[in-house]
């Protein structure tokens, strides 16, 4: 027998020899002292107050991202997502030099050490990698002849798919043996690292592989991620576990309108679980510095008076007085639809617009009556109906 196991079963509270013959030569018992470290670990923690880490990013002066995390950056096709990814690693590793504004993303100073870690697999190598490569160095205030020793970067184009866990696997265990300090590892597009995005095999092995990492080594993860079209959940059965594995997911979306010429784009966040929710921003991409900018004031307020022109007071009064002719009671999720269908509008505006025609208590005129829009709890929903008023 292995006498120097038997030596670690011993100080276990319930071992016994008994204990020690059944399960000497298991080859989970490896697995099962390390469990047992790790218990006597957290029991350590328990017993003091816990500190807890702090932010790794900053947005706008607010805790963002966390280190030893898994963040999800998700949207549709074509809204700079990749983009988003890319400024923040700017931001990670910036020159102290520079005063390039990243959307008001900020290292926290009081994390040391950091190296970025880029792995794509969707662009080539001639030009396209290359260059969204140039557009962090700019964005961090260096040249592009300039080699920062805590930028590294991979493409997986090249690997067969079924081949990327494991591969990945070995990277991540080749850098994390270089102890470079904190490590931010990008995966774009993350559902390119596995063979199905829908089965759960493949999606636990990337998932468990990402929580090993961030546990046992100084490693946090973004990850970049495709929508389903036409909704916003994350692609495949891998989106739905991201969901519930990821500490903070940002979601990257279009403006249905365009805006002086300008395409604009919202960043808005579906998940802190460290922190409040931080508020959504809007911005567009600038063709002359190839980055994403926040929307100036004037561009902003154009925004706000296009949303108001559609679906304005008047035009939810005379959409409510239609849809209720028929009804007298609306659950919420059918209001909206209802409402999608007479304005002509999406989805978000419609929420948008229903909660501020309810809130500003306006009025409609019907049959030669007034009344306001009233609402009761339904179950975790609202049922809304036509209260009449006096006026």
């Amino acid at each position: 027998m292995n006498q120097a196991l038997i030596k670690q079963l011993k100080g276990l509270p319930f071992s016994s020899y008994v204990f020690q013959l059944t399960v000497i030569d298991d080859p989970l018992l490896p697995r099962f002292l390390q469990t047992m470290k790790e218990a006597r670990q957290i029991r350590k923690r328990v017993e003091a107050p816990i500190e807890f880490m702090p932010a790794l990013v900053m947005h706008k002066g607010e805790p963002s991202i966390f280190p030893n995390t898994i963040s999800l950056i998700q949207g549709q096709s074509r809204v700079h997502k990749s983009g988003l990814a890319q400024l923040i690693c700017a931001c990670l590793i910036k020159n102290p030099n520079s005063t390039n504004c990243l959307l008001d993303f900020e290292v926290n100073d009081k994390i040391k050490d950091i190296h970025v870690l880029y792995i794509d697999t969707e662009r080539n190598l001639a030009d396209q990698f290359p260059f969204a490569m140039q557009k962090i160095l700019v964005q961090a205030g260096y040249h592009i002849s300039d080699n920062p020793s805590n930028l590294h970067y991979l493409s997986f184009l090249s690997t067969p798919r079924k081949e990327r866990p494991d591969f990945l696997n070995m990277w991540l265990s080749y850098y994390t043996s270089q102890k470079l300090g904190h490590l931010v590892v990008v995966l774009d597009v993350s559902t390119d690292f596995i063979e199905d995005f829908n089965k759960v095999t493949d999606t636990m092995y990337l998932s468990d592989l990402m929580n090993t990492m961030i546990n046992h080594h100084k490693v946090s993860f973004i990850c970049v991620i495709h929508e389903n079209p036409g909704s916003e959940k994350a692609r495949g059965h891998y989106g739905t576990e991201m969901l519930n594995k990821a500490t903070t997911i940002i979601q990257v979306s279009e403006e249905k309108l365009k805006i002086n010429d300008k395409q604009v784009y919202q960043l808005r966040y579906l998940k802190n679980r460290n922190t409040k929710r931080l508020p959504s921003i809007k911005f567009d991409y600038d063709e002359s510095t190839k980055s994403l900018v926040e929307l100036d004031e004037e561009t902003q307020n154009a925004l706000l008076d296009s949303h108001k022109l559609k679906a304005n007071n008047a035009q939810m009064a005379e959409a409510l007085a239609r849809i209720f002719q028929s009804n007298d009671n609306i659950k919420r999720q059918q209001l909206l639809v209802d409402l999608q269908n007479e304005l002509n509008i999406k989805g978000r505006l419609a929420i948008d617009r229903l909660s501020a025609f309810y809130d500003s208590k306006n009025t409609i005129h019907t049959n030669g009556r007034t009344f306001i829009l009233s609402r009761n709890s339904v179950g975790n929903s609202h049922q809304y109906f036509l209260t009449e008023t006096n006026s």
